[in-house]
């Protein structure tokens, strides 16, 4: 966690000019913010993201969390429609050796971490 390289990393990829909230400027006029959508069955991914949304702010950048019923969730993941999810997994994001690789890398299409990038490497890039 290091606020400042955020920052300075953040403006170097151009997103230099903030709003009246803080919040920094995308190229297209639009203020910077991320949605991070989970199924909401249990408070820990909601509380994980209430615990760093204020971290993200400090940078810039709007983060917003929106919970759904398992099933809208899954369907709205696996058609592309998230932006970013959360959901059970790795508890640290530490992978270990009795871990499947292919949980690590998008491989596949069923995945909600990735399911568009599985789907283009499962199509060769046709995708």
């Amino acid at each position: 966690h290091d606020p400042d390289q955020a920052n300075a990393l953040l403006d170097e990829v151009g997103l230099q000019t903030r709003d009246d909230d803080g919040l920094r400027i995308l190229p297209d006029g639009r203020p910077a913010q991320i949605v991070v959508e989970t199924a909401g069955e249990s408070t820990l991914e909601t509380d994980a993201l209430e615990l760093i949304t204020d971290h993200w702010r400090k940078i810039g950048i709007a983060l917003f969390i929106r919970t759904s019923q398992r099933d809208i969730f899954r369907s709205r993941a696996l058609g592309g429609q998230i932006m970013m999810s959360m959901w059970s997994g790795i508890d640290n994001g530490v992978p270990t050796a009795d871990m499947n690789p292919y949980q690590l890398a998008p491989t596949i299409d069923d995945q909600l971490q990735w399911p568009l990038w599985g789907a283009h490497y499962l199509s060769h890039g046709k995708v």
